[in-house]
């Protein structure tokens, strides 16, 4: 009799722990799946999965930074720039176009016009060299009413930075701020 309740125990056992991983996997497959809205100075946008978000703001020259990082192995990045003050997007983006040129090997296309959502921008595609990769990446420029936005898209696949991105670009907004 106790041989029996010894393997019923067992039985029982397994169906605990099969329940359990069954949760632990449906928990993290939702986890992935989450979406969080990031708002800054009236720019927002929606980020699906787990990423750390960093902000600063530097209010007396009023420039603010969105940068956001997967966390996981993609190395996808995904950056804002904004000010409140009235600059060419085309300046923006070459002052941002220098700036990485001081700390890497940059290749880089043409500028060229196109969109960032539903905004008319100036952008550009470009290549750099890191010691573990190559990175690739993408940099728009607009203006809004009362703003002058620089997003960067990075990732050490070309493909992935084509792609990657699109819910974020899709609900990309910059709202007038109040005071």
């Amino acid at each position: 009799m106790t041989h029996q309740k010894d393997k019923h125990i067992r039985k029982s056992q397994w169906k605990n722990i099969f329940l359990l991983a069954n949760i632990l996997f449906f928990l993290n497959s939702c986890s992935n799946n989450i979406n969080e809205t990031v708002a800054f100075y009236g720019v927002s946008f929606q980020l699906q999965g787990a990423w750390k978000v960093t902000t600063e703001e530097d209010a007396i020259n009023s420039f603010y930074y969105i940068g956001c990082e997967k966390n996981d192995d993609t190395a996808d990045a995904f950056v804002v720039h904004f000010t409140e003050k009235e600059v060419r997007p085309i300046d923006f983006l070459n002052d941002y176009l220098t700036n990485l040129r001081l700390q890497t090997t940059l290749s880089n296309e043409n500028i060229e016009e196109g969109n960032f959502g539903n905004y008319p921008c100036v952008l550009v595609d470009y290549s750099f060299a890191m010691t573990i990769s190559d990175f690739y990446g993408k940099a728009y420029a607009f203006r809004t009413d009362d703003k002058t936005v620089l997003v960067v898209k990075q990732n050490p696949s070309k493909q992935r930075l084509k792609n990657k991105f699109n819910e974020i670009e899709a609900t990309f907004r910059v709202e007038a701020t109040t005071e």
